[in-house]
């Protein structure tokens, strides 16, 4: 191989050796935040009987201390504040006084609870960003524009959007709770192959997201082109 495969973390499980633990313990930090966000909205609502939830909070409550750090060291951000969706970060960004769209996933818990995790999910996203791009794609879940979106930010921004718009904060792979199954049984058995396999199908999952994602990333930027130049980069 070209580059050294800890590039995107262990590829055979949670991280394990210092040197790696130092890169990935800010994500393993934001990742036990999740888990213990997710317990809590477990217990409230809805969310309890259905969704996601529905399918995964009793194995995710029964999860010992262990198990839970456990399940936070594998490297793939549990988070996620619509890193898929360009055109929520361009509205974010812009001036005008569109009204946002409705929060896919609704936390029943505490404004204060939820805000503390969505500035954390973005201070990590940013950083990560701006440091291995690669990493912000695979194990953050950015897409690449938005990655490139982030880097141009400044930390109060952050603050704004965790402020403003927190409610926008949902788990990573909200609509597959499958994956969610197979995170909790490899952090109950914390057999290696198991932590293999789940993070083979990360990489995977992540890789498949991209596909989808430039082709937004290109729907974006030809909107906002003038007719001229899009007629002239076709011609190209």
């Amino acid at each position: 191989m070209s580059r050294p495969p800890d590039r995107v973390g262990l590829a055979l499980g949670p991280i394990a050796v210092p040197r790696r633990e130092e890169r990935i313990g800010p994500l393993s930090d934001v990742n036990a935040q999740c888990l213990r966000w997710l317990i809590k909205v477990s217990s409230h609502g809805r969310h309890a009987e259905s969704g996601l939830l529905g399918e995964i909070s009793g194995r995710l409550c029964a999860l010992t201390t262990s198990e839970r750090s456990h399940a936070a060291r594998f490297p793939f951000l549990l988070v996620d504040m619509r890193f898929d969706d360009l055109e929520w970060w361009h509205r974010m960004g812009s001036q005008v006084g569109l009204a946002p769209p409705r929060p896919l996933w609704l936390s029943p818990l505490p404004r204060k609870s939820t805000v503390g995790l969505a500035r954390s999910t973005l201070v990590l996203a940013w950083h990560t960003a701006r440091v291995d791009r690669e990493a912000a794609v695979l194990l953050i879940g950015l897409s690449p524009p938005i990655a490139s979106h982030l880097t141009r930010l400044h930390l109060q921004d952050l603050d704004r959007v965790a402020e403003k718009h927190y409610r926008h904060l949902r788990p990573r792979w909200s609509d597959q709770p499958s994956i969610w199954r197979h995170l909790l049984e490899a952090s109950r058995t914390q057999e290696m192959t198991s932590g293999a396999s789940f993070v083979l199908r990360g990489l995977q999952l992540a890789a498949g997201e991209l596909l989808p994602i430039q082709a937004q990333g290109l729907a974006v930027r030809e909107r906002s082109e003038t007719p001229s130049v899009l007629l002239a980069r076709r011609r190209r």
